[in-house]
């Protein structure tokens, strides 16, 4: 059961794992915030997890791809930050044109 620390009031909950994905709604403060989904650390655990059983080719082969996959999650999250970025800005546009 993964700890997640909501961002608005900063309390840490501890979801369990089915609710990844799913809204939720903090005990301490009310608002709803979407649980996050772990999808990258399931994938390295069952790379490391079956690491020592492999021949060390199968293991570099396996071990790029892992790191491939991971720089594009990586890139995934800096293109969402992005457009986070630019959503908050024409927000902040949008009030001072209409204030």
């Amino acid at each position: 059961m993964p700890v997640v620390e909501f961002s608005g009031c900063h309390k840490k909950l501890h979801v369990p794992d089915e609710e990844a994905g799913r809204n939720a709604r903090c005990p301490e403060c009310g608002a709803i915030f979407t649980v996050p989904m772990i999808v990258l650390c399931a994938f390295e655990f069952g790379f490391f997890s079956s690491a020592a059983r492999m021949h060390p080719r199968e293991l570099a082969s396996k071990a790029q791809t892992l790191a491939v996959f991971e720089i594009i999650v990586g890139l995934l999250n800096m293109v969402s930050l992005v457009c986070g970025i630019i959503v908050l800005v024409n927000a902040g546009n949008i009030a001072r044109a209409r204030s």
